[in-house]
């Protein structure tokens, strides 16, 4: 299950704000952070990429926002696992320190040509790689 180094206290402070401004995303996300304490960091179409304040990686679907269930670290999950880390870094400054560092053998992102964006599409559309232009290796293939 993929962990962030991230010191207990900033997760705690980072949720504690992200509670106190209320539900103001799909409401399965606010659910997840009260009933099970994580913090969103990413809301995909199935559902809400989360950390829980150990630092491990979590998914609550929002077909079961009762349910929050730990990340697995297999390729299949590697695109999402990266995109929520990218964004949850930008989302939540103190958080800085999970952006996905790129290693020497990344893959370039297709999809935007390495721009972190894709063109001609809204702002709020995410491109597969996070906005870093860039995919780590074990996502070869899968994008």
């Amino acid at each position: 299950m993929p962990q962030v180094n991230v010191p207990h206290a900033d997760l705690e402070a980072e949720l504690a704000r992200y509670l106190a401004a209320g539900p103001s995303e799909p409401s399965g996300a606010y659910t997840a952070a009260v009933e099970h304490r994580v913090l969103p960091l990413f809301n995909d179409f199935m559902g809400c990429w989360a950390l829980d304040m150990s630092g491990h990686l979590v998914f609550c679907a929002w077909e079961e926002p009762e349910t929050v269930t730990p990340v697995a670290d297999r390729p299949v999950d590697a695109i999402g696992i990266h995109v929520a880390l990218a964004l949850g870094s930008t989302r939540y400054p103190a958080l800085a320190g999970i952006r996905p560092a790129r290693p020497t053998d990344a893959v370039s992102c297709r999809t935007c040509d390495g721009s972190g964006r894709i063109p001609n599409v809204p702002e709020n559309v995410v491109c597969a790689c996070g906005g870093l232009g860039w995919l780590p290796p074990s996502a070869r293939g899968a994008a």
